[in-house]
């Protein structure tokens, strides 16, 4: 058990003790899971979230305030506990420059990291990969639901190829006429966007390719419909021997 990571729920329980029969149902939840050293970001995680998803933009509340300040103290003084603090709280904060009276409270230090997040951009290449997907399947803007990030909005494309696959799995043990068509169209966009890009190429491989099936899972026989293309690289992806068949069918 970190000792460090306790510290944090303590410290700020000094300054909160109302909130200590919150942060002991959380430890005692994850000590029965024997995961005890989570306790503290989960609980800071907890709170935190809570106090921001009941802030009314530039309407800081008392605690959201004394949050704020206890995560400006305790900000750069450890690795350990800087990740926690981001993982937990920073990373939720709005943005600078729409709430600026939350902004006003921020050291310089989380300041910067609240910007970083902020003004993250996707992998160029990513983002177009993603914009030609949905240009030529709009219905699938629905997978980008709760998968963008920043300022711009721009969707977290290893998410977005992965789930570009759980439906297309979903569509196979489906098999109806209207999902497997669906499933060989989109089969072949991707086929069409392999061997262009060397990012797109390593969105196919591991987010795609190496998020299906098993031999022993429903919906294995998507690799069927690979197409030469992708079952090639499906075989290197997996280590397959071009001799050994991918299904008994």
């Amino acid at each position: 058990m970190e000792k460090g990571n306790h510290t944090l729920a303590e410290k700020y329980l000094v300054l909160w003790p109302q909130r200590q029969s919150q942060y002991e149902r959380i430890l005692s939840e994850l000590e029965a899971r024997d995961y005890a050293e989570g306790a503290s970001g989960s609980f800071l995680n907890e709170v935190g979230r809570r106090l921001l998803a009941e802030h009314k933009p530039n309407k800081t509340s008392s605690e959201l305030s004394d949050f704020i300040m206890f995560v400006n103290s305790e900000y750069g003084n450890n690795p350990s506990d800087d990740n926690d603090l981001e993982v937990a709280f920073i990373h939720y904060l709005p943005d600078p420059r729409i709430d600026t009276e939350v902004a006003a409270l921020l050291s310089p230090k989380v300041r910067a990291e609240v910007d970083k997040e902020w003004d993250w951009r996707s992998e160029p290449d990513g983002r177009a990969f993603v914009n030609r997907v949905l240009a030529a399947f709009p219905e699938l803007e629905a997978l980008t639901v709760g998968l963008t990030h920043g300022r711009e909005n721009d969707v977290l494309t290893t998410s977005f190829t992965s789930r570009i696959c759980y439906k297309l799995v979903k569509n196979v043990i489906a098999n109806t006429p209207g999902e497997l068509e669906e499933t060989k169209q989109l089969l072949t966009h991707l086929t069409n966007e392999y061997g262009a890009n060397s990012y797109v190429d390593f969105l196919i491989e591991n987010s795609f390719l190496g998020m299906l099936p098993r031999t022993t899972e429903p919906g294995y026989n998507i690799v069927e419909l690979l197409g030469p293309k992708l079952e090639a690289a499906y075989r290197k992806h997996w280590n397959i021997d071009d001799n050994q068949p991918l299904t008994n069918t």
